[in-house]
């Protein structure tokens, strides 16, 4: 331990100038201070990567140095450098701790994302063996910063997800991940995850960006699901009708209660059709080109108009009426002769409805201002005509708690002069439909329901 007097008494005898001396002093706080931030920068250095040891270990000061001029005084003490390592070592351990749990490592292996800092360390996201596990106190803090950033990142490696290296990834037909590929699969990559393709409601952070999921992704293939599976039930029937070349099938659906709607076609070439069997609670669709023409029914069995909607773009006027009971015999006349499956004349029924006369029919709205509607009710048995393609079906969004909203599609038309085109008018059964449920991604104005 050294110690300095700076009283000046003594040095005139010896010719030193005591100013000289105090700019001596001086210069020797300077270098003492220098002395201080070289042994600061130690505590950042990283030791030799085969023999970590803590940051103090690299240190070999002792003592203190001071320094005093009158009443004011320096004191550089060791043990405060000593102090200063331990603190930056606990720094980096918690550092490790934290990363680790949110799935970040730092591993002196060969796989994961190399940080350019040091050589041969990387941050991996599957926690690597004892042995290659960098010791936190064995890396510089530029290292450690490297890997809270990469931390925040989406690593498109396969093996980051515990998989062999070269693992090749695989979209199935039904959307579900595979290793193997099989008929009908797209070879696909890893990506970042974006508000689009996340489930509604969902959120994650990607690359650092907390994101909220709007289910896009989902409701497109749920559409695109249900084009490809009434388009494959179209190559063996029509739609949801039991007629010629169609076994009167149910699609694959959420609900059973799909099944309980019938569809019988009536286009025979002929003006008139014949009841094949007794009915009741039947919805008679009556379509005729370019006006409303009214049904005839030979038994003069009651029969209301409950439903009116043109479709100007194809020249189509649809009626849609209800007859409680209908005997089998009876000949529903004034039909639009046609064997053309882009002709909407049908016999509804359904399974267990008893609706007693109390029908009704309605326009969601008549503004093309309006986007949405809201059901004001609880219905069952709802039939939703919809002026459009089917290529745009409804959205049912139910209230908070409510199920989910299944429907089926009964019957769809096309333009007469295209049948590739759009399809100009759809006719859906909903077997119930909630107070509150939203229906939208068509226009209001071309909607109408009858219940």
């Amino acid at each position: 331990m050294k110690y300095w007097n700076t009283r000046t008494s003594h040095l005139k005898k010896d010719n030193i100038n005591p100013k000289n001396l105090k700019n001596c002093h001086k210069k020797r706080i300077l270098a003492a201070m220098l002395t201080l931030s070289m042994l600061f920068g130690i505590c950042t250095v990283a030791t030799a990567a085969g023999n970590p040891a803590a940051t103090n270990k690299s240190l070999h000061s002792q003592g203190a140095i001071r320094f005093q001029e009158g009443t004011e005084s320096v004191v550089i003490d060791s043990d405060d450098l000593y102090m200063l390592a331990d603190r930056l070592d606990l720094f980096k351990v918690r550092t490790a701790q934290q990363l680790g749990l949110i799935g970040t490592y730092l591993s002196r292996g060969s796989v994961g994302t190399p940080l350019t800092s040091a050589e041969g360390i990387y941050a991996v996201h599957q926690k690597p063996s004892v042995s290659s596990e960098a010791d936190p106190l064995s890396l510089s803090f530029e290292t450690i910063l490297e890997g809270i950033a990469v931390s925040q990142t989406i690593p498109t490696d396969p093996t980051a997800y515990g998989m062999d290296a070269g693992t090749l990834l695989y979209q199935d037909a039904d959307g579900k991940l595979s290793t193997v590929p099989q008929n009908g699969s797209e070879p696909i990559r890893i990506q970042a995850a974006t508000a689009e393709n996340l489930s509604a409601g969902t959120a994650a952070w990607v690359n650092g960006k907390l994101i909220l999921g709007t289910g896009s992704d989902n409701r497109s293939y749920h559409d695109l699901g249900y084009r490809k599976g009434y388009d494959a039930q179209d190559n063996g029937g029509s739609d949801g009708e039991d007629g010629p070349g169609s076994g009167g099938e149910t699609p694959g659906g959420n609900d059973a209660a799909l099944g309980k709607a019938r569809v019988i076609n009536m286009n025979n070439g002929s003006a008139n059709y014949v009841v094949q069997e007794d009915m009741t609670d039947v919805f008679l669709c009556f379509a005729h080109l370019d006006r409303f023409i009214t049904p005839v029914l030979s038994s003069g069995e009651s029969i209301k108009l409950v439903l009116k909607a043109s479709n100007e773009t194809s020249h189509y006027y649809h009626s849609i009426y209800y007859i409680p009971k209908l005997t089998k015999g009876t000949t529903i006349g004034n039909l639009y002769a046609s064997k053309s499956e882009n002709v909407m004349n049908l016999l509804i029924t359904i399974a267990g409805s008893n609706k007693s006369g109390k029908v009704q029919g309605m326009q969601l709205s008549k503004s093309e201002t309006d986007k949405d509607y809201i059901v004001g009710e609880d219905l069952t048995d709802v039939l939703l005509y919809v002026r459009g393609s089917k290529d745009k079906m409804p959205d049912f969004t139910p209230m908070d708690g409510q199920p989910y909203v299944p429907f089926k599609l009964l019957k769809s038309i096309y333009h007469q002069n295209n049948a590739t085109d759009a399809s100009a008018g759809c006719l859906y059964y909903i077997p119930v439909l909630k107070a509150g449920t939203r229906i939208s991604n068509t226009k209001p104005y071309r909607c109408y329901m009858v219940y």
